[in-house]
C-alpha cells in the first residue's frame, strides 16, 4: 500500500514538473508582428518588408543583447519587397531579436517592427508538443510512485522503477530543453541537467550492477556452504 506521505511526495514532485514545463509557455507580449517560425541558431536568414509605392526601405536589426541595433540599407525585389540576407553570425545567439523598418516615398512612410526566436532547433512549441510533453512527465511521475510504493526489502523493483523515472526524466528535459530553448542561460542550464540527470543514473546503474553482483557472489558462496554442510552431515 502507498502512505499518504509518498502520496504527498508524488504530488510535489508533480507539481514542480509542471512549473518547470509551464515556464516554457510564459512570454512577454508587445506591439511588435512576429513571425511564427522560428529560425535555428547559426542558420542564414533573411529580414524582409513588404512596401508599394516605396521608393526606399531601412532595417534596424537588434540581436538580444544589442539595444542600439545595426542599420541596413534594404535591397528590392521588383520595387515593392525589400530585404537584408544575413549570415549565421547574426543568429548565434538563443533568445528574441527584433527589427525595425522604416518604409516609404517623399509623401508618405510607414514604420514598424518585427520580431523572431532563435532557438536550438528552429522549432517551435505548440498543443501537440506540449501533451507529449506533459504526458512523458506523467509516465516519470507514475515510476517515482509506483517504486516508492515497495518496501525494501523489494529493492531491485524500487530501483528499477527509480532507475526508468530519472531516465524517462532525462527524455523529458531533452524535449524541453531542445523545444523552448531560446534563452542561452536556460539552455545552458538544461544541457547541465542532462549532463547531472545522465550521471546520476549511470550511478544508480552502477551501484544496481554491484548490487546484484554481490548478491550473486553471497548466492553461491551460500550454496557452497552448504554443499559442504551436506558432506560433512553425510
Amino acid at each position: 500500500m502507498i502512505s499518504c506521505q509518498e502520496n504527498k511526495i508524488a504530488f510535489w514532485l508533480l507539481a514542480l514538473f509542471l512549473v518547470v514545463t509551464m515556464m516554457g509557455f510564459v512570454s512577454a507580449s508587445n506591439n511588435c508582428a512576429s513571425w511564427s517560425q522560428p529560425i535555428q541558431r547559426n542558420d542564414d536568414f533573411q529580414i524582409w518588408q513588404t512596401c508599394n509605392n516605396c521608393t526606399y526601405c531601412n532595417f534596424t536589426f537588434h540581436t538580444p543583447n544589442d539595444s542600439v541595433g545595426v542599420l541596413y540599407q534594404a535591397s528590392t525585389n521588383e520595387g515593392w519587397r525589400y530585404y537584408n540576407n544575413l549570415t549565421g553570425t547574426n543568429s548565434s545567439i538563443l533568445g528574441k531579436y527584433r527589427y525595425e523598418y522604416y518604409c516609404g516615398n517623399s509623401e508618405q512612410t510607414t514604420t514598424g517592427c518585427i520580431e523572431f526566436v532563435v532557438n536550438s532547433t528552429g522549432d517551435y512549441f505548440d498543443l501537440s508538443q506540449s501533451v507529449v510533453v506533459l504526458g512523458q512527465l506523467g509516465v516519470v511521475v507514475l515510476l517515482l510512485v509506483l517504486g516508492f510504493s515497495f518496501n525494501k526489502e523489494k529493492w531491485k523493483i524500487k530501483t528499477f522503477f527509480f532507475i526508468s523515472a530519472l531516465l524517462m526524466g532525462i527524455i523529458s528535459l531533452n524535449s524541453i530543453n531542445m523545444i523552448t530553448g531560446i534563452s542561452s542561460g536556460l539552455y545552458s542550464m538544461g544541457q547541465s541537467g542532462l549532463v547531472v540527470g545522465i550521471t546520476v543514473v549511470s550511478l544508480m546503474i552502477a551501484w544496481f550492477f554491484i548490487l546484484m553482483t554481490i548478491e550473486a557472489f553471497q548466492y553461491f558462496k551460500k550454496r557452497k556452504e552448504d554443499k559442504w554442510r551436506i558432506r560433512t552431515y553425510e
